[in-house]
């Protein structure tokens, strides 16, 4: 989609219609859902697979929306990064058959792991497999005239859209989870589940797990940089409405110290002793983003951060990196503006990095950067004044201590990152106190409860 029609669009005025449509149904659906166990997830499910569909139709229209619903892609996202750059991750699970093995483990198990959980022990890995294998052998039994009647009624929630062109799309691509019977066990003791939720937004399997007769208590987790960062993240409301408890790196109202980058993993000095400057770049986002997360596409489509950030490094004079996505989620905004190329070969970023870099992002919400956190690597960020508005308070409190030692610029101050990078550099500068204080504090020496 041309950043000309997304100008003209609205995310607010688009999710509130979603919300209102929605809303008209949700008495209709309580009584289809009663008896399940775990309909109040269900549902909420359901409103994000309608949201993300809306999104599909309003970023790229009709024909784009049938071809999704007659693809493999159970992820919205998922399909939009392929229909604008040909990337091809599909997670869909195999289905197999095995009742024996699913009613066992259904009956037996109290904890389970899926994708995204904190696995600590090979006894959490084995969970982690028996909670597949539940996913992949459940039963799933779909009565059509149930099927019908669903369809029927969420074709209501889009006004202005050809009636049968959306229910052909709905028979298409609508997943069982929504219409199939609950799958009726002996035992009824709830059954935790410890995972990124967005696993479950991923339709590729796992939510088949709501239709267990057992209650899920999803402690849901994050799993990436920017979560509670923004104002407008409808991506992350979505996420924790199917958690009964979310659990976040730092900024959110509970947190556990990150696990996505082992602690142990310690980096190591450059070979040449001195200090890099390494400026990661931002992936690749599909249009479809900026109804999900204004303000992390915003931050990822503004061109002005990157220029000024190049002009700065042109005017220092300063040689450095940079560190790109791989293959099809490399950004074309930074074509001239590169320094030397890195890469791993795994496609971690985190490996190319030693313990004396100086790191720049352009974004305010990569994952790397908690990375750097975590080993006390000096990093500064470039950001648009604009995206200030849009940040929550505990991300304006955390950019203000780094803004306040000089590791936060804006896109029209010019010649500041120039002139401080004389400073930076220098093998007398380190990472302030104040700073490695306030990342202790608030990233890394979390309590076990989850709070700060």
């Amino acid at each position: 989609m041309s950043d000309q029609r997304l100008d003209r669009l609205n995310p607010s005025t688009i999710y509130e219609e979603h919300k209102r449509q929605f809303a008209l149904i949700s008495p209709w659906l309580e009584v289809y859902y009663r008896g399940y166990i775990n309909r109040d997830k269900i549902t909420s499910l359901l409103s994000y697979w309608l949201y993300a569909y809306r999104c599909i139709l309003t970023c790229y229209g009709i024909e784009c929306a049938k071809h999704f619903c007659r693809s493999d892609f159970g992820s919205h996202l998922r399909f939009a990064y392929f229909y604008e750059y040909g990337s091809q991750v599909n997670l869909k699970l195999k289905k197999t058959k095995c009742t024996f093995l699913f009613r066992v483990a259904a009956e037996l198990i109290g904890n389970s792991y899926l994708p995204g959980g904190r696995i600590r022990s090979v006894y959490s890995k084995c969970l982690w497999r028996i909670t597949k294998l539940l996913a992949i052998s459940a039963p799933i039994t779909v009565q059509a005239p149930r099927k019908a009647e669903l369809l029927s009624k969420l074709v209501d929630c889009f006004e202005g859209y050809n009636a049968s062109v959306i229910m052909k799309c709905f028979k298409d691509a609508l997943p069982p989870v929504f219409f199939a019977d609950q799958i009726n066990l002996f035992v009824n003791k709830a059954l935790r589940v410890d995972c990124s939720a967005s696993t479950f937004m991923d339709f590729c399997g796992y939510e088949n797990l709501f239709l267990l007769g057992r209650r899920l208590q999803v402690v849901g987790r994050q799993h990436g940089g920017g979560y509670d960062m923004f104002t407008d993240d409808l991506l992350s409301f979505f996420e924790k409405e199917l958690c009964d408890r979310f659990i976040g790196w730092g900024m959110s109202c509970s947190n556990e110290r990150q696990h996505r980058y082992p602690i142990g993993d310690l980096p190591s000095t450059s070979d040449t002793g001195g200090k890099r400057l390494i400026w990661v770049e931002h992936c690749r986002v599909p249009s479809i983003m900026f109804l999900m997360s204004p303000t992390m596409y915003l931050q990822t489509s503004r061109r002005t951060a990157i220029h000024y950030l190049y002009n700065e490094l042109v005017a220092a004079g300063r040689e450095y990196s940079s560190l790109a996505y791989p293959f099809q989620l490399k950004s074309s905004d930074y074509v001239g503006m590169r320094g030397n190329e890195l890469s791993s070969q795994s496609g971690r970023g985190e490996e190319v990095f030693c313990a004396n870099d100086v790191v720049i992002f352009d974004v305010a919400g990569a994952s790397l950067i908690h990375y750097c956190i975590e080993h006390e690597i000096i990093f500064l960020l470039v950001l648009c004044r604009e995206d200030l508005l849009h940040f929550t308070e505990t991300a304006k409190e955390w950019l203000n201590v780094l803004r306040r030692s000089g590791l936060v610029f804006f896109e029209d101050e010019i010649h500041l990152l120039s002139r401080r990078l004389d400073e930076i550099m220098s093998d007398k500068f380190d990472l302030p106190a104040n700073v490695k204080r306030y990342h202790k504090n608030m990233f890394v020496d979390i309590f076990r409860s989850g709070t700060h």
